[in-house]
């Protein structure tokens, strides 16, 4: 078993356990084609700054690199979606697809950021009547 742990800049969120690899669809799982777990760092396009990171115990040698604006610079109508978050944006399965199971202080940061972006109008609410 694997070991996913998050991290915020410098700020250790904690940890879940996950397996070595993963199936990305269901073309992947007919294939039988695993994909393993590699690091992942958050790049923010407009600051430079690298501000989480998404690293396991066991993972490939090389880093992936994530162009997502921070929670600071992509409070705008067009970043708000995934500024600032470390859950997936893909649709699919995804070793970062928030789930019950991730760490609190994770669970917290993904909880006030929603909540900030609400404050700001950011997230459109709005339902059909559908």
């Amino acid at each position: 078993m694997n070991n996913q742990h998050f991290w915020l800049a410098n700020s250790y969120l904690g940890s879940r356990p996950v397996g070595d690899v993963w199936i990305a669809d269901e073309q992947s799982a007919a294939r039988r084609t695993a994909l393993r777990q590699h690091n992942l760092a958050y790049f923010c396009q407009y600051c430079g700054t690298v501000w989480a990171r998404v690293t396991y115990d066991r993972a490939s040698s090389r880093w992936e690199i994530c162009a997502r604006a921070c929670s600071e610079h992509g409070m705008t109508p067009l970043d708000a979606e995934v500024a600032g978050s470390l859950r997936s944006s893909y649709p699919g399965v995804d070793p970062l697809k928030f789930a019950r199971d991730w760490p609190p202080e994770a669970i917290k940061w993904e909880a006030e950021l929603l909540l900030r972006k609400y404050e700001l109008g950011l997230l459109n609410l709005e339902t059909s009547d559908a």
